[in-house]
């Protein structure tokens, strides 16, 4: 369904249940390293959803639509908004370096040690599903022809300028340096090892 989505915003929903499935594949594990990484999959996913549901909302206040052929060519009249964008759906896919991969790494590493190699097979079957689609977004909104009567430049407010901007480097600073947040994850799954 997602392949042929044309519906930014379902798009993004879409990726949600995937990333639910990620975070169910390491509780299951039940083990300390599976539940840091559930934990990290969702601090992270909340990070980058929160951070692309801002972007979309700056460009639906122009349009009025989530639909992806009313978008073409922003790469050139607004690079900085591509730049961000392209980072966060990146970190969503969970490409190294950003935070989507720490916490699946994590995830499929508990999985494996736990005997679950088939369902691992299929996580990382649906990350590249996800890659695929996310590719194709990025094409068509920022680098095919522009849309006709296509958005003005996007100007963002303060305040979501600053969200997005967190968002874009948390998901950078927390995938080259996730201590942090893997400490906080592992003091969440530390209670539940506990009772």
């Amino acid at each position: 369904v997602a392949l042929a989505q044309e519906d930014i915003k379902k798009l993004v929903a879409y990726s949600s249940v995937a990333h639910l499935g990620f975070v169910v594949l390491g509780i299951y594990s039940f083990t300390r390293i599976g539940i840091d990484g559930a934990v990290f999959v969702m601090l992270s996913h909340g990070i980058v959803t929160g951070a692309l549901f801002l972007l979309l909302g700056m460009l639906y206040d122009r349009r009025h639509t989530y639909e992806i052929r009313e978008y073409g060519g922003l790469a050139t009249p607004m690079p900085g908004y591509a730049t961000q964008f392209l980072l966060i759906t990146l970190a969503s896919v969970g490409l190294p370096l950003t935070s989507g991969f720490i916490g699946k790494f994590a995830v499929f590493q508990a999985a494996i040690a736990g005997g679950a190699l088939p369902l691992v097979i299929v996580g990382v079957l649906a990350s590249a599903i996800a890659a695929f689609f996310y590719v194709r977004v990025i094409v068509l909104m920022f680098f095919s022809d522009p849309a006709p009567d296509g958005p003005a430049v996007v100007r963002p407010g303060l305040f979501t300028g600053i969200a997005v901007a967190f968002g874009a480097a948390t998901t950078l600073v927390f995938g080259v340096v996730p201590g942090p947040l893997l400490d906080l994850a592992n003091h969440a799954a530390t209670h539940l090892f506990v009772r």
